[in-house]
């Protein structure tokens, strides 16, 4: 062991995860959901900007 571990350790308690190591996998799970909800929610965001500078830029052309 280094003697990082050795501080982390004792002050981490019995069973807590190791400075390092992954997160469990439902932790995981739950981050990863998140941040697909997050890019669809940008991309939604992103698309409707799009529509709305085509439905202005038509309105005015056409004007």
């Amino acid at each position: 062991m280094t003697a990082a571990a050795d501080e982390i350790r004792p002050a981490a308690g019995l069973g807590a995860p190791v400075a390092g190591a992954p997160p469990p996998a439902d932790e995981r799970r739950v981050r990863v959901a998140a941040a697909r909800r997050r890019r669809e929610w940008m991309l939604i965001v992103v698309m409707g900007s799009i529509a709305i500078a085509v439905a202005v830029g038509v309105f005015f052309a056409l004007r």
